[in-house]
């Protein structure tokens, strides 16, 4: 019987080579954080693209919405949303033909129900609020709060006061998400809000935001403590959120922060024991 072998002639060549393919390992598994990229060759697709990215990055939603567009007598629009936030579960790009066709579903209940049928552009806001009315009912553990704020509701006061009003007159309890959208006067994303519902201190943190520009739409979404990556249609890289005039902050969502529990010894990720056990090995040999 043949046997293929390794002739190990050094040692350190072995241990650099094993090194490499650990390191390649742990790249690979890393990089499952990145958001998936979104295809947009014609450019008209921004809106739905951006508001996309921003949902897939809140898993309570994306999921409710993911269930719904599997029930029966479903309208169409919604069931292909809902494919394609499955796909962006699984894959690290979402190809043309599957964007195109939920697009064109998009637009087709967009034009029925908007005020001007058979245009060709459509609002980021607008999308989200047809498709959070047309999946999840009024009652909804993860319906959002849709609030409106102007600078003039509340002339002076900062972006962080107005919010705060403008959302205690709106709700009388805490709310899983929030989603302030409207505001194009702000300078500077506040990253943390804070609010109390029946004398208890809630703490909501920034998820992700759609910008708005001239003729376009981006978002920027947070992936694990604070890994924010710019999604801009096929282009993903990582940035922290940032525009210029004039752009601005066009849909901002915000996500309740749970109560940390009592701190448990911290264990190894599978990827960490490989690591150490592999490091030990080598610096047997």
């Amino acid at each position: 019987m043949n046997h293929n072998t390794i002739k190990v002639h050094d040692m350190g060549h072995l241990r650099q080579y094993l090194i490499l393919c650990l390191l390649s390992c742990l790249s690979i598994a890393g990089s499952d954080n990145k958001p998936p990229a979104l295809a947009n060759p014609t450019g008209v697709r921004c809106y739905m693209n951006a508001t996309l990215q921003c949902i897939h990055n809140m898993p309570p939603l994306r999921e409710a919405i993911i269930n719904a567009s599997k029930e029966q007598n479903v309208l169409e629009f919604v069931e292909s949303v809902g494919n394609v936030l499955q796909k962006m579960k699984v894959q690290s790009a979402i190809d043309d033909v599957v964007l195109k066709t939920a697009c064109e579903n998009v637009t087709q209940r967009m034009n029925i129900i908007g005020s001007t049928p058979n245009r060709t552009w459509h609002d980021a806001s607008e999308f989200f609020a047809t498709l959070i009315t047309n999946t999840l009912p009024q009652n909804h553990t993860y319906r959002y709060l849709d609030t409106e704020i102007y600078p003039i509701l509340y002339q002076g006061d900062t972006f962080e006061d107005q919010a705060r009003k403008a959302i205690l007159d709106s709700i009388t309890e805490a709310k899983t998400y929030l989603r302030i959208t409207n505001w194009q006067s702000i300078e500077k994303l506040p990253f943390e809000l804070n609010f109390t519902f029946n004398n208890t201190p809630t703490q909501y943190n920034l998820n992700s935001v759609v910008i708005s520009g001239p003729g376009h739409y981006w978002a920027y979404v947070k992936r694990g403590n604070d890994t924010w990556y710019k999604c801009d249609d096929s282009k993903i890289e990582k940035e922290h959120p940032q525009w210029t005039s004039p752009a601005f902050p066009y849909m901002l969502f915000y996500e309740k922060v749970t109560p940390q529990q009592p701190e448990k010894p911290i264990q190894p990720s599978l990827w960490e024991s490989l690591y150490n056990h592999i490091s030990a090995l080598l610096r047997s040999l």
